[in-house]
């Protein structure tokens, strides 16, 4: 009997918000701020590099790179642009997440002229 494995999928913000449910507090880090910061900013950028290639609901099941290709994707991609942005903008201050440039995405995908 061979299938294929069971695999969840688990992003950043999930993790850290079943970390703050349960109480439970990462092992603290013996690194300088900095590094922790450029840590998380390259884990973020892989993350959404990976992200652009897999399918999002809220895009119609496509992945945003697909969806760019016709105008009302464009439009669904702006919009999930601004969500993400607008969610990280909500960190607090000196949050390396709430820090992170999605400037990036927008050119890569090809909206950037879109972006206001």
């Amino acid at each position: 009997m061979v299938r294929s494995p069971l695999v969840e999928r688990q992003d950043l913000e999930q993790l850290l918000e079943e970390q703050r449910a349960s109480g439970e507090r990462p092992p603290p880090l013996d690194l300088p701020p900095e590094e922790v910061r450029a840590i998380l900013q390259q884990q973020l950028e892989e993350h959404h590099r990976q992200v652009l290639d897999q399918p999002i609901p809220v895009l119609g099941n496509v992945s945003p790179r697909k969806a760019a290709r016709t105008a009302k994707g464009r439009e669904k991609v702006v919009n999930w642009l601004k969500t993400l942005e607008n969610h990280s903008s909500k960190r607090p201050d000196g949050d390396p997440i709430g820090e992170y440039d999605f400037a990036w995405m927008w050119q890569e995908l090809g909206v950037a002229e879109l972006r206001k």
